[in-house]
């Protein structure tokens, strides 16, 4: 198949690129490449390949500076998936499209299934959500996936973050009211593989099994990882941070473990299995 991938260039494109280019045919694109948030550039580009599939990885992540630079999330994050999902629907294409679990205002006590109440407590979540509306009513042939905390690659993550950290410091404050699903990029695209194996569109949640605060996630890391550095914990708001963060946004994976018949790995078990390997 002929396999488009945008932010071909950030950690989640470069895992999609990694594991589907020794069956497929890929076309990675950054931004520099492709300008998502214009509709001409997108229709010519996507007309030019003709995709079987696209997976767009291209996404305004700073959840943060999303606060301060609406509109620039709004195109990324919106705009973007919206003009990405016409032109799929025009060319019959796939289009999957990578969403997040802040979606969700973190007021639960179990983890979030798809179809509980969305409601966003950010700018980054509100886009993200926006997002996937336009691709759930443009594209006919859809797969939105949302996940969270992810890692497994050398660029910007929590895991590569604490363990810099570690490197210079001997004490690092991490926070405890936050909780979530630390997701193994190589576990999350290897479910996408099924999913597209098997046709099955739609709407899934994908992570982790099982959750934790980010501070026991730290934790877990330091020790793995045989730092001598000591995690803190501290609570969200001794932080000066723009964006509120859910305090709990754990997701349930047990409706696209049915249908695909596989089950996503415990967070545990992955991080094991990670630092084993980069310690090779």
């Amino acid at each position: 198949m002929r396999i488009m991938v945008t932010g071909a260039q950030g950690q989640l494109g470069q895992e999609v690129i990694r594991q589907f280019q020794l069956q497929h045919k890929i076309y990675g694109y950054n931004s520099k490449d492709l300008d998502v948030t214009d509709i001409v550039s997108v229709y010519e580009c996507m007309n030019s390949i003709k995709p079987d599939i696209i997976v767009n990885c291209a996404a305004y992540n700073s959840v943060d500076d999303a606060e301060l630079n609406p509109h620039v999330a709004k195109n990324v994050n919106v705009i973007g998936p919206k003009n990405i999902a016409e032109v799929s629907q025009h060319l019959d294409a796939v289009m999957v499209h990578f969403s997040s679990d802040f979606v969700f205002d973190g007021e639960a006590k179990v983890p979030y299934k798809e179809n509980d109440p969305t409601r966003p407590i950010n700018i980054y979540g509100q886009t993200k959500l926006d997002g996937e509306q336009h691709v759930k009513h443009l594209c006919e042939k859809h797969i939105i996936i949302r996940t969270a905390w992810l890692y497994g690659s050398p660029r910007k993550n929590f895991f590569n973050s604490i363990i810099e950290q570690a490197r210079k410091q001997k004490t690092i404050s991490v926070v405890e009211d936050q909780v979530g699903n630390p997701t193994y990029l190589p576990d999350l695209v290897m479910q996408l593989v099924r999913i597209i194996d098997q046709e099955v569109y739609g709407l899934y949640h994908c992570s982790g099994n099982g959750y934790s605060s980010k501070y026991e996630f730290a934790k877990r890391i330091l020790s793995l990882m045989k730092l001598k550095a000591e995690a803190i914990p501290v609570r969200t708001n001794d932080y000066p941070i723009k964006a509120r963060r859910p305090k709990f946004s754990a997701l349930s994976n047990s409706l696209l473990e049915s249908c695909v018949s596989h089950k996503m790995p415990y967070w545990e078990d992955s991080l094991f299995d990670y630092v084993n390997k980069i310690n090779c």
